[in-house]
């Protein structure tokens, strides 16, 4: 509960940050204003897919489908958009925009963490969560701009290549994430009872 919050919040704020607008300008040639709206559309998604995914899984009685569904869809999209260098614009949006919306899950992240506690723990798996949240972009942006870095050509103008290296540590934070979460335990919207309960 320290890892995958911190991959999926950390990919997500870690691209839409400091690289969400350069990086479709690199790849299309996008001017500024159309690539700030690809990067808009995907936090907005992100925004949407928080309540979302907790109305669905409060729905279901269930935290763990949708929590494992979008942290493996939000792994694989980042996966995709980073990996596969021939796909169109039109393909890239929409993957960002349901990369986004899955994204939302970490919303859930706290009450997988506390559902999976015991009552007297339960605060300080809260805290795991928080603090998987703050590392994940606290390691990735600065990582990722150290990788653009190494990869300049005698000016800071960073192509397609560079940005791809750069993502590389996103990319595999979040399948590592998408690995971890099938091990959860569903805890069916409720909280582990205490020993002596």
């Amino acid at each position: 509960m320290l890892l995958v919050p911190g991959g999926i919040v950390g990919a997500i704020l870690s691209f839409s940050g400091p690289w969400g607008v350069p990086y479709p300008g690199a790849r299309f040639g996008l001017p500024v204003e159309k690539a700030a709206l690809v990067c808009s559309l995907l936090l907005a998604c992100f925004a949407f897919g928080s309540p979302i995914s907790v109305l669905i899984s409060d729905r279901l009685g269930k935290r763990k489908p949708p929590y494992v569904t979008c942290v493996v869809v939000a792994a694989a999209g980042w996966a995709a958009v980073v990996l596969i260098p021939a796909l169109p614009l039109a393909a890239v949006v929409t993957i960002l925009a349901i990369t986004g919306f899955c994204t939302g899950v970490g919303a859930l992240s706290y009450a997988v963490g506390r559902g999976s506690a015991r009552p007297e723990i339960s605060g300080t798996m809260t805290g795991a969560v928080i603090t998987g949240i703050m590392i994940g972009p606290a390691i990735l942006q600065p990582v990722t701009g150290i990788l653009l870095d190494l990869n300049w050509a005698g000016v800071r103008i960073y192509d397609v290549a560079a940005f791809n290296t750069a993502f590389l540590p996103m990319v595999g934070w979040t399948i590592g994430a998408a690995l971890l979460v099938p091990w959860l335990k569903e805890t069916y919207c409720g909280e582990q009872r205490g020993e002596n309960q």
